[in-house]
């Protein structure tokens, strides 16, 4: 993990000999005469043991080159990813391939594609040092060595880093701004069947005079797809480019000279802030499309690929414009993985609930603050009873007409809904 050589009977005494002649043969190991020196790094994740370069060789003059190793945002979008069996699944942007090497294990064909060859190298090594075989691998500019070919999943952890330097293919692009995450979000689509996702990790900019709620919209307008907008994480500029700069492992002689052309850079083209986060698209035939903006309230450490799917079809029931008169008929259900959290004050002689949150299993959405009322009415949702059927119970309980009351109630369920924390069951 050091990438530091090792005394040959150290390493004879620590490693057994069966395994070390492996690593030599295949060249993870470099005899040095009397060391041991490796030339990659080989960790676990996800069930599979990924080889990658070392993180000491991203400081050499090839650094362009590197194969990053397992990193946080690529362990981050594994928890995303949307494991349902489908045909065709892609890799996009592989580097080491450790997403392609998970499709494997629900999609009937993976493909791996980088602008790296060095890429297509450890595609094929993780393939077989996993039995995950066979995935193709193709090399080219992201999805111009595809031609036509379309997917049913798309996952991308692209070069997003926004840098004035560009000096790291791996991690960073040479154009303006964000202009490479949206021009890359514009050409997903064409590649996408119809139903299929693409769920991509993303770095935009918030300028002067611009919201950046607005900025990411315009990139889905005509996409053709459904899109949900995860915000992960924002920063302002110098605290960016200092973190970016120290993540890039520069010595301490280059690293304030690069962190003020950061800055300067950012000044220069008005940026106030830089945000992070996941973008979903689902491309349909359905018309208008939708765009949905949430942040995210808490680090995702659990697989949420299937929250995400029903969340896509929730939010498809409350577009529909009969959503009204449906939503009295449907069979509304407390989602299994929803916990009731209460604050209690003992008073006189019992404990008083004195705040309440229902909060969603998945972490995807933020947790809703409800009063009584609003407990006893999420309570009455069992999945056995229509919103009609519930709605008069809920009235009879406050000894109002169900009619008076009914506007509110729609409106307290679609937001409970649209949170996960309902589900609209239809019979």
């Amino acid at each position: 993990f050091l990438g530091h050589p090792v005394e040959k009977t150290l390493a004879e005494a620590a490693v057994p000999e069966e395994c070390r002649n492996l690593l030599v043969t295949h060249g993870m190991l470099l005899q040095d005469g009397d060391l041991l020196r490796p030339t990659t790094l080989l960790v676990p994740c996800e069930g599979v043991w990924l080889a990658s370069d070392l993180h000491q060789q991203r400081q050499m003059d090839s650094s362009a080159d590197h194969i990053l190793p397992l990193n946080r945002p690529a362990r981050h979008l594994c928890n995303f990813l949307i494991r349902r069996p489908v045909e065709q699944g892609l890799d996009l942007c592989s580097g080491n391939a450790l997403h392609a090497l998970i499709l494997k294990d629900f999609c009937e064909k993976v493909t791996a594609a980088d602008l790296s060859p060095r890429a297509a190298m450890y595609c094929h090594f993780n393939a077989a040092l996993n039995d995950r075989q066979p995935i193709q691998s193709v090399t080219g500019n992201l999805l111009e060595p595809l031609g036509e070919k379309q997917f049913d999943l798309i996952v991308c952890n692209p070069p997003f880093v926004v840098t004035p330097l560009g000096e790291a293919t791996f991690q960073a692009n040479s154009l303006e701004l964000d202009d490479f995450c949206r021009g890359l979000v514009k050409e997903l689509p064409g590649h996408l069947v119809d139903g299929g996702y693409a769920q991509m990790l993303c770095e935009w900019v918030q300028v002067e005079g611009q919201d950046w709620e607005e900025r990411v919209s315009e990139w889905m307008r005509d996409l053709g797809c459904d899109v949900w907008i995860m915000l992960a994480n924002s920063q302002f500029p110098e605290t960016y480019a200092r973190t970016r700069c120290q993540d890039a492992g520069m010595s301490d002689a280059r690293l304030a000279e690069r962190e003020q052309a950061w800055i300067d850079y950012f000044e220069h083209h008005r940026v106030q802030a830089i945000h992070g986060g996941i973008f979903t698209l689902r491309r349909s035939q359905n018309s208008p499309h939708w765009i949905r903006i949430d942040p995210l309230p808490d680090n995702i450490s659990q697989h949420v690929g299937d929250d995400i799917v029903e969340m896509f079809t929730a939010e498809d029931f409350l577009r529909d414009p009969a959503t009204e008169e449906r939503l009295l008929d449907c069979f509304p259900a407390v989602s299994s993985s929803v916990k009731l959290e209460q604050e209690c004050a003992w008073s006189e002689r019992a404990w008083v609930p004195e705040s309440s949150i229902l909060r969603p299993g998945h972490g995807l959405t933020a947790p809703l603050q409800v009063d009584a009322m609003i407990c006893e009415l999420v309570s009455l949702c069992d999945g056995n009873a229509t919103l009609q059927e519930i709605l008069g119970k809920f009235a009879a309980s406050l000894d109002a007409d169900p009619l008076a009351i009914q506007s509110q109630v729609l409106t307290i369920v679609k937001n409970l809904i649209r949170r996960g924390i309902l589900v609209p069951s239809q019979r």
